[in-house]
């Protein structure tokens, strides 16, 4: 898909910088946990561009990003969305020009200009550079995990051209997603395997792979895949209305529309 890159200002006060609708789809704390200390990154260095990865878990369109961050005066940086990963990033989606005065201040950045889609798995980097001496600072707020300690989010966090230090690091961020129904709700896989290539990722087509599929997380259990339903009562209450709950309603319901096709 051809896009074009677009610039927008954000100017980060104590309160969001934009309101948003989506769904939160990944976070990684913006300071400390149980096992993980607050660490802090100079955004104002021209010399230093950090990234860091973010991978999809709810497929749609990326809607924006919350981020933390901290300055002792008005200060200005820059954040870039971008799509590929932190070791091979694609091309510049989008410009946003921030400026944070005081703090902490959690902003969010609306990116849905940029019309990135994404399905469940797909990456995109965060990056945030300045262009200034780095003295004094916007900081970005995040964690530190000491090995062999696991970091507070899976995805890397890269300096330039290469993972941070010791692969601890982490910025603090959440995504929110506009999430789209899918165009055929029993479609929920390419292929049958548990673990396998493809496994509950949708691809267009409906097949047994599907429905086998199904059957495989309905016997383990699994609710975000085979909670479907609250009744198998076509037009009754609660009929495609998850309820918490895994019952043969849910089976009879994912029945009903694998018959009926797409």
């Amino acid at each position: 898909m051809e896009r074009t890159c677009v610039l927008i200002g954000v100017a980060c006060v104590a309160s969001a910088a934009s309101a948003q609708v989506g769904v939160l789809d990944q976070s990684s704390p913006f300071g400390a946990t149980p096992t993980a200390s607050p660490a802090f990154y100079n955004f104002s260095i021209a010399s230093t561009r950090w990234g860091q990865q973010v991978r999809c878990g709810v497929a749609g369109t990326l809607e924006g990003v919350r981020i933390g961050l901290r300055s002792f005066e008005n200060l200005a940086t820059e954040m870039r969305l971008r799509s590929g990963t932190a070791a091979s990033p694609g091309p510049v989606l989008m410009v946003v020009p921030i400026q944070n005065n005081g703090g902490p201040n959690y902003p969010f950045i609306d990116l849905s200009a940029a019309n990135l889609v994404l399905a469940v798995g797909e990456t995109f980097v965060l990056e945030f550079q300045g262009g200034g001496s780095g003295i004094p600072a916007v900081d970005g707020l995040g964690t530190y995990t000491p090995p062999p300690g696991v970091p507070g989010y899976p995805e890397p966090l890269f300096r330039n051209n290469g993972a941070f230090l010791d692969g601890g690091y982490r910025i603090g961020f959440e995504t929110y997603m506009l999430a789209e129904p899918p165009a055929c709700p029993p479609d929920i896989t390419t292929g049958a395997i548990p673990g396998g290539a493809g496994y509950l990722v949708p691809n267009g087509v409906l097949n047994n792979d599907d429905f086998f599929c199904f059957l495989n997380e309905f016997a383990a259990g699994n609710l975000a895949v085979a909670d479907v339903t609250t009744s198998a009562v076509v037009g009754g209450p609660g009929y495609g209305v998850p309820n918490g709950v895994i019952t043969n309603d849910d089976f009879f319901y994912y029945l009903t529309l694998f018959a009926a096709g797409c």
